[in-house]
């Protein structure tokens, strides 16, 4: 189970060592309907999830700079242009950034966000969390995404609470699904495309994320190649038949008879 008392150490380095407890009263962010209605298809299996969306770009952490079974605190946002003490610049994919809420507060030192080593209480892989319980983890798309999987990791079990957003802060959609310390796999593939997704742990269990697949499914051919396809074949048949036609014709005929179209079996 990961410490929380090293969680909370990360705060204490900004003069915030008390986290705060008490249950949010504000929303975690503006809301807008569409009306539209998307189309949401959520998955539990990481397999199924990549069966069907091969080949998408993976964030690990894994060049997160952390000592094993350790925590580190971090700036947010998070993205491939970060150069800091959690990671250089490149070491998180393009096309993706991390971040807290900010609900425990606007000015959060520097340390929206948290790198746990390999083996800080348990997994063993790096995970990103947000420090302080209050705040929800945020991850925003640059890049053009419809479908995204990741393990939803936490300090203790707990069912978190998932918001999906779409471009122009439209919500798409929310769903519930387990956040656990070793991490449980969650994905999602969307009509429409994704800008971010809000995580949030509603027993304060400092959420976060592992193993990040994002990116866009690869169009399926278009149909209307098989349809043309389908007449060219029609139209040589159909030709094949009308010269068999005709050989039969000439050949029955007697000579003086034939019509002068026999002659196009020469040529």
């Amino acid at each position: 189970m990961i410490r929380r008392s090293g969680l909370v150490a990360i705060a204490s380095l900004v003069s915030l060592a008390f986290v705060s407890c008490e249950q949010p009263t504000e929303p975690l962010a503006h809301l807008t309907a569409d009306t539209n209605g998307p189309t949401l298809t959520f998955f539990t299996s990481r397999s199924d999830f990549l069966t069907q969306f091969p080949d998408l770009p993976l964030e690990d952490f894994e060049a997160g700079r952390v000592p094993d079974a350790n925590v580190v605190g971090c700036p947010g946002p998070l993205d491939a242009t970060s150069d800091n003490l959690c990671f250089s610049r490149g070491d998180i994919k393009p096309g993706i950034r991390f971040n807290s809420d900010h609900h425990h507060g606007q000015n959060e030192g520097g340390q929206e966000l948290a790198l746990l080593g390999t083996g800080f209480g348990g997994p063993t892989t790096k995970q990103l969390v947000a420090t302080f319980d209050s705040d929800a983890f945020v991850i925003d798309f640059t890049t053009s995404v419809t479908a995204v999987g990741m393990d939803l990791v936490s300090y203790s079990n707990d069912i978190c609470q998932i918001t999906i957003f779409g471009q122009n802060a439209v919500l798409l959609g929310s769903t519930r699904a387990p956040c656990t310390t070793v991490g449980t796999f969650w994905g999602l593939s969307s009509s429409e495309l994704i800008s971010r997704i809000q995580v949030f742990s509603p027993q304060y269990q400092f959420e976060g994320v592992d193993n990040v697949s994002f990116g866009t499914a690869a169009a399926p051919p278009a149909p209307v190649t098989v349809f043309a396809r389908g007449r060219a074949v029609r139209a040589v048949l159909e030709r094949v038949a009308d010269a068999a036609t005709l050989i039969a014709s000439c050949a029955t005929r007697p000579v003086r008879r034939r019509r002068s179209d026999c002659g196009r079996l020469r040529e």
